[in-house]
Parts: structure tokens; C-alpha cells; sequence
């Protein structure tokens, strides 16, 4: 929500992303892209909250495709991401998202009193939308995505880690 730290550091990928999952209002989770309303959880009192068993459910279906990375900081964040097909994928709308996150922040107050903030995002490479690939895919197929980020709003650069997923969009 507007008014905490971490909204003001970082407004267009929050915007972009909560209009992108039509998210109205915190907290709110999505499982695989919350496609159907098995998949989409409102934490709000009273509302559906999160089913573990949807959770395992999902998590046993098999990835079309593979991710390597590979990750260094030292003024810059530098990262390699390799994507590869794990099977003939018929042409569709695919992005790859790279998220740059600090694991754990605990040195800011939040407005509520939580001290603890876990797995905030700081940047999105290299924007919101992501890479792109409008194609169909061979099976064992690599494209590979290099890019840098300069630091910016970090509390703890040790704390930095780095984020891919493939969206159909």
C-alpha cells in the first residue's frame, strides 16, 4: 500500500504489477498466475485463504521450461539468466521476469510496527514486462538474458537476491 517505505522506493514495478493481476487491495496472493479462482487467495478476515493442498497440488506439475542464473554484486548486480525449453512449445506470448529482491530488510520500521520485511522487490530487469518472446520454442532450445542493475534503495547488498519466471502472457 501507499505510505510504507519500500511502495515510495520502487512505485512503478508495485503499480505495474497489482494492475497487471487486477490486486485491489493487501494481502492478496497468486499461485501460477491466480488464472483461475482456485488459484487466487485474499488473506482479508473472513475470505478465502491460502489452501495447502492447492499449493502441493500445483507445485507437482511439470515446468515447460528450465532456469539457470548466475548472479554477482559489486558496485552492479550483475546476472545471467539462461532459459531453456524442456519440450516443442507451440508459438505463444512468453516473458521472462527478472526480479531483483532483498531477502530480508529488519533495520525499517513499517507504518503497522513490523519490523520484519521479507523478500521485497527492488528492481524488475529489465522493466516490469520483462523479455519478451513472441515463438514457438524447440525442446532444448537456451536463450540466454544478461543485465545489470546500480543499487538503488538497498538496506543490505548481502541480502540481495536474484528472481526468474516465465509468464504466458
Amino acid at each position: 500500500p501507499a505510505g510504507d517505505p519500500f511502495y515510495s522506493d520502487n512505485t512503478q514495478v508495485s503499480n505495474l504489477r497489482q494492475f497487471y493481476y487486477g490486486l485491489s487491495a493487501a494481502p492478496y496472493a497468486l499461485l501460477n498466475g491466480g488464472t483461475s479462482t482456485s488459484q487466487r487467495f485474499d488473506y482479508i478476515e473472513g475470505s478465502k485463504p491460502l489452501n495447502t493442498n492447492t499449493v502441493i497440488i500445483e507445485s507437482l506439475d511439470d515446468s515447460k521450461f528450465e532456469i539457470n542464473m548466475d548472479s554477482k554484486i559489486d558496485q552492479v548486480l550483475r546476472t545471467k539468466v539462461q532459459v531453456g525449453a524442456r519440450d516443442n512449445i507451440s508459438a505463444s506470448n512468453i516473458s521472462v521476469k527478472i526480479a531483483v529482491i532483498e531477502r530480508l530488510i529488519n533495520s525499517v520500521p513499517g507504518q503497522n510496527g513490523d519490523l520484519e520485511f521479507m523478500n521485497v522487490v527492488k528492481a524488475m530487469l529489465p522493466s516490469p514486462s520483462g523479455t519478451i518472446y513472441n515463438r514457438a520454442w524447440s525442446k532444448d532450445e537456451v536463450v540466454e538474458i544478461e543485465k545489470t542493475w546500480e543499487l538503488q534503495h538497498v538496506y543490505n547488498a548481502n541480502e540481495l537476491r536474484v528472481v526468474a519466471f516465465i509468464q504466458n502472457e
